[in-house]
């Protein structure tokens, strides 16, 4: 018998090998990470060569690990239609290609492993969101406080 969510443990498994980059899935010795946000100071996921700015610091620094913020404040660095997908969109427009599949590409091939990380923490502001509306508001985590 399958158990609920069963389903989506597979799901989250398959991306999981699919996102590792082959020379990174050898279980290194030392894992070297850093949180890369997607915008802000560096607004890293702006372009190409920002992507490519940041791959080479990484190989510099000996990062075989990368988590790469896609969703801030709603807004989504991937397609989507639960959150505000323009800076995917304006990415997509302005180089020509999808921004995660381009650092996936250019971190593979620098022997990065890639991760998501997506910030839904702060959704709870915009009583508005998509996917607040479809969820309802009860899928937002309240402190003791209400807020």
């Amino acid at each position: 018998m399958i158990r609920p969510g069963a389903g989506l443990l597979v799901v989250f498994l398959a991306l999981g090998s699919a996102f590792s980059a082959p020379a990174a899935r050898k279980n290194p010795a030392e894992v070297r990470a850093l949180w890369v946000e997607c915008e802000g100071s560096n607004d890293t996921l702006s372009s190409k060569k920002k992507i490519d700015e940041l791959i080479e610091r990484a190989r510099a620094a000996r990062v075989n690990l990368l988590y790469v913020q896609l969703l801030r404040h709603n807004r989504a660095w991937f397609n989507s239609r639960l959150a505000d997908s323009s800076p995917y969109r304006a990415f997509l427009r302005k180089e020509q290609t999808d921004p995660l599949l381009y650092l996936l590409a250019r971190a593979h091939q620098a022997g990065i492993q890639v991760h998501a990380w997506l910030n839904v923490f702060r959704i709870g502001k915009d009583r508005n969101a998509p996917i607040l509306r479809q969820l309802g508001a009860d899928a937002v985590t309240r402190d003791g406080t209400g807020r």
